[in-house]
């Protein structure tokens, strides 16, 4: 299991070596499973199923809500190293993370609100390799259903020119 470190409690030069090991691994994830130039980004509300350009994502009542459900193509890999709650009153109590039917990661986000920054970094990143099947569940006490804002860190991999191409 990963464990989630609030924010505030790592220094600049800390946060930028744990958004660059994910990049890197995610790199090398993918690297091994196909030919040619392989690239990095960050990651997207578009790549997590979202049509909107900000995080926000529908919660029904109280309870678990399934945000992301879906099988990676063949030439991208996703390294997740954080989440980001930017709701003015946050919902959130728990993130799930699943690759298919193992849980990978059970992140208790109510400890993260009492911090000047609703943020987590993990003390590793959760890496999704090719053709894997990533679920990422919502516990919540909305009660009704409700927009939140939660942003998830994350590095896409994908081979060269299937959104951006190779810089020269």
């Amino acid at each position: 299991m990963v464990l989630p470190v609030p924010v505030d409690y790592l220094r600049e030069e800390e946060r930028y070596r744990k958004m660059k090991a994910a990049e890197e691994i995610a790199k090398t994830t993918l690297a091994k499973e196909i030919s040619g130039p392989v690239i990095t980004r960050t990651a997207n509300p578009a790549d997590f199923g979202l049509s909107g350009n900000t995080f926000e994502w529908s919660l029904g009542g109280t309870g678990k809500d399934t945000l992301v459900d879906k099988v990676l193509d063949d030439d991208v890999a996703y390294a997740i190293y954080g989440f980001t709650n930017l709701s003015t009153d946050p919902k959130i109590t728990r993130i799930i993370i699943k690759s298919g039917a193992e849980t990978v990661a059970d992140i208790n986000f109510e400890d993260i609100y009492g911090h000047d920054t609703p943020e987590i970094l993990l003390d590793k990143p959760i890496v999704f390799s090719p053709k894997s099947r990533m679920i990422i569940e919502a516990v919540n006490t909305a009660g009704s259903s409700t927009t939140e804002k939660l942003v998830i860190k994350a590095v896409v991999a994908e081979k060269a020119g299937k959104t951006v191409a190779k810089p020269y």
